[in-house]
This record gives structure tokens, sequence and C-alpha cells, in this order.
């Protein structure tokens, strides 16, 4: 097979299509090449498709209408080859390309995922396309480009992969949220980092919620009007990230933390069980401090418990700081559940009675539940010798709670909006009650050996005839009052 070059057009071409051979008398030839200023000055050419390994100089140099090219096997390309060829949209390389000349698309930019590129070794098996000289293979986004969004600037890192940093703000901002992943020009771009400085000295911001891995050197110092700030899912907080901060009130840390910059916290003195603590991450790591008498103390985690006077205190819900009555000491006759504890140095809501927590207690005869809003399944069945009651908050009463109360001969829930089933079956003593108009459900059988009498006919026990109504009687039988 003989070798020849592709040499020259016919006037008026538009789409161009150079195979790897062409026949002509009957013999089959390799086309070599593009031959240099082949095309020069073509100005109907339009797009182009070569499948021979080498395009000479200038070969399409001057191709003012050009816009497609399609060197798929195309391995070197010669200086100028495509000299202004201005109105290129798209450009595939093949993937064997091995050198490129001078000025070869010399008014064409390429970008791969956003860096510019111009070496073959860059440019080979790729396809670029856009407008206005500017190519790109990956999203049509250069690295640095700033964009805002939700009143937070972000500046892009990295196309490949998708990244960016937080690295400022819109003036006035007040509660910045800085996600995970920040969607922009059709591409989610993963949120790498806080980057350094980027809110230092917003008078503004109140709180502050974090889900980049990293927050940058001195990213909020001076933001002396920061409150609350929450981590969830940082790694790594930079030296003086937080420095000035003085009006700090809340932390929330994450639980990967595993690194704290020197002085990021300024001058907070972090406490843990009353003890002093050095903010490391260690130290810091999945909990949450909040300021008490001057100093960042740790909240205990959900489950841990500590006795206080008779009673034991679970703690149920970091934020809000809630706690449950969970325990007491033997001999207990009166109960008065204080509206909160101070057990770790912080006072916490106590705001519920745990299952079974009273549960047989013989002694127990009076109990004062404060704002108790819930009361636990089992919490007091059983208390043979407890005859009154003062549950003015409770909101939800657990199945069986009171079961077997005999003694009680008082019930004023006017905040109760459920009774379980059997929350008060057996207690026969009761001569008076009142329910709350919100009352909404009760359970079966709730109270189980009690009627409710309105005249001579019997009442079910539901919220639609209990509620908001009051009932008074003897020996169980209780008419409606009003």
């Amino acid at each position: 097979m003989s070798l020849m070059p592709a040499t020259g057009f016919v006037s008026g071409i538009k789409t161009a299509s150079i195979p790897a051979s062409v026949t002509y008398s009957g013999q089959s030839f390799k086309v070599e090449s593009v031959g240099e200023k082949a095309f020069y000055g073509c100005a109907t050419l339009t797009s182009v498709s070569i499948s021979a390994p080498t395009v000479m100089q200038k070969a399409f140099a001057n191709c003012a209408a050009l816009t497609t090219a399609k060197l798929t096997s195309v391995t070197s390309i010669g200086a100028y080859a495509f000299f202004s060829c201005d109105a290129l949209t798209s450009v595939t390389f093949a993937k064997g390309l091995a050198s490129i000349g001078t000025a070869a698309f010399n008014k064409i930019q390429f970008y791969d995922y956003g860096k510019a590129v111009s070496a073959a070794k860059d440019l080979a098996g790729k396809t670029f396309t856009g407008s206005g000289g500017k190519l790109f293979n990956g999203p049509a986004i250069l690295l640095g480009t700033e964009f805002t969004s939700s009143s937070i600037k972000y500046k892009v890192e990295s196309l490949n992969p998708a990244t960016v940093n937080a690295v400022g703000y819109v003036s006035g901002i007040k509660n910045p949220v800085i996600p995970a992943t920040v969607a922009f020009s059709g591409v989610t771009f993963t949120v790498s980092s806080v980057a350094e400085k980027a809110f230092a000295n917003c008078s503004t911001i109140i709180t502050v919620k974090i889900s980049a891995p990293t927050v940058g050197m001195k990213a909020f110092a001076n933001c002396t009007a920061l409150k609350s700030i929450t981590f969830s899912s940082c790694q790594s907080i930079g030296a003086y990230a937080f420095y000035g901060d003085d009006a700090i009130t809340s932390i929330v840390f994450s639980k990967n933390l595993n690194s704290v910059g020197s002085s990021a916290f300024g001058k907070l003195q972090f406490y843990q069980d009353g003890k002093a603590i050095t903010a490391t991450a260690s130290n810091l790591a999945g909990k949450t401090f909040i300021m008490s008498g001057g100093n960042m103390c740790a909240k205990a985690p959900v489950g841990t418990s500590v006795t206080i006077g008779s009673l034991t205190y679970t703690v149920t819900s970091v934020t809000p700081y809630e706690v449950s009555v969970t325990g007491y000491k033997t001999g207990l006759k009166s109960l008065t559940v204080p509206a909160s504890v101070s057990g770790w140095k912080l006072s916490a809501g106590v705001t519920s009675i745990g299952d079974q927590t009273f549960l047989n207690c013989k002694t127990l005869s009076t109990a004062d539940l404060g704002e108790v809003k819930s009361i636990g399944y089992k919490a007091f069945a059983g208390c043979a010798a407890l005859r009154a009651v003062w549950m003015f908050s409770a909101e939800n009463i657990g199945s069986y709670a009171f079961y077997g109360c005999s003694k009680i001969t008082v019930l004023e829930i006017p905040s109760a909006k459920t009774i379980g089933s059997y929350a008060f079956g057996g207690c026969t003593g009761l001569s008076f009650a009142s329910f709350s108009a919100d009352l909404t459900d009760v359970g079966s059988n709730a109270f189980n050996g009690i009627k409710f009498m309105k005249g001579t006919a019997a009442l079910s026990a539901t919220a639609k005839n209990l509620g908001g109504k009051m009932f008074a009687g003897t020996s169980a039988v209780l008419k409606l009052v009003s």
C-alpha cells in the first residue's frame, strides 16, 4: 500500500472526512497526513474528521467557520495547524496523541476539569467542548471560580473530585449553615473546608453550623457576636479559629474530631465533671458544652446517671438538656421532683419519670411531680401507700403508670393529653377526678375498676367523655359535676 497526504479541497466544502486510506485507479493508498496548508483559509469548512496519523503545519489555519474537529487517530499535530480557528466548539483528541506543535490552537484554551492544559499528554483521549475560545473536558467551570450560595462565598478548589472551600460571606449574615455539599452550575461540590480567615471579624454572626471537615486558621476569629457553634462532621479545627469569640455560650463537637489547633477557642476554659480540661480533640470530640459560671461545661451524654439527694437522674436529651427520674433511695416516703438539677455543674430540666422507677415502692405516700411532662410505664404501679399525687404539668401518662394505687383519692391532670391503658386501673379510692380539655387519647381499661356516670347513664372512659370535665363520688363511682 502506497502512502500519500491529503493536500487540498474542493471549493465550497463544508464537511471533510479524511479516512485512513483511499482507493484510486484500483490501488489502495494509506493517508499518511493532512498536508501543510491543505485546508488553509477554507472559509466554508465547518466540520472535519481525521483518521490520518498526522496533521501538518497550518493544515487548517484560518478556517474561520470550523466548529468541530474529530482527531480520533491523529498522533501528531503540527505548528499552527488550527491557527485562528476561533469558532471551534468541539475538539476530540486521539488517545495516542504524542506531539502538538507551537500555537497549533493559538486562540483556543483547553481546560481539563477546570485546569488549563496544552500539552499532548493532557489532551490525549479527551473531548473538549465550549465556546468563545474556551473548551472544557468536564464541567465548564474554572479552578478558582467564586460563587455565592445562601450568603456564603465559595471558591472552586478542584473539579475532579469536585470540591470547594468556603472563603467569605455576604455582609449582614447572622446564622450561616456551611453544608457538606453545595451545587453550582450543574455540579454538586463537596465543601472541603472553611478557609483561613473566611469569616474573621464578622460582627453579625450569632450562630454557625459547620458540616465541612476542616475549619482553617482564624476562620471565625473575632466574631464578637457569635454565641452558638455546631460541628456536625468537623475533623480539624485550625489554630485561633474562634479566637476572640468571647460571647460563645454553646458548642457541639462532632464525634470524629481529631485535631484542634493552638488557641482555637481563645480564652475559653472547658470543664468536664467539674474539672478543667485542655481543648484537645480527645477531650472535646462528641461532646456538647454550654456556658455556666463563666466556663464551658460539658453536658453529660444521654444515658449518664447521677444520684442527688434521694433520687437518681438519667440524661435523656442533650439538646435541650433534660433528665428523667430513674431511681430512688430505699425508704422514700415523700417525693418532690425539682424543676431542674445540676449534677454536672449544669442545670438540666427534669421532664420525666422513667419506666418502673417507683414500681412497688411500699413506703411512698405523697408525690409532687413538679414540671414533669411524661410519666413512664408502671412508674408508680403497686405503690400501695401512695395517697396523694400532684402532676399538674404531666402531658403523657404511660400504661399502668399508677396501676393498683388504691389509696389515691384525688386525681387532677389539667395538662394531660394522653393516658395509657390501665394507667389508673385499680385506683378504687378515687373520689374526685378532673381532666384536661386537651385530652386526646385514653387507652383501653385506663380506669379499670372505676365507673364514670352522667346522671344515671354510664360513660365509657374516652377522651371525648372525660376531656375538660370533673367527676366526684365514692366507692369508685364518679358522677359528672361539670
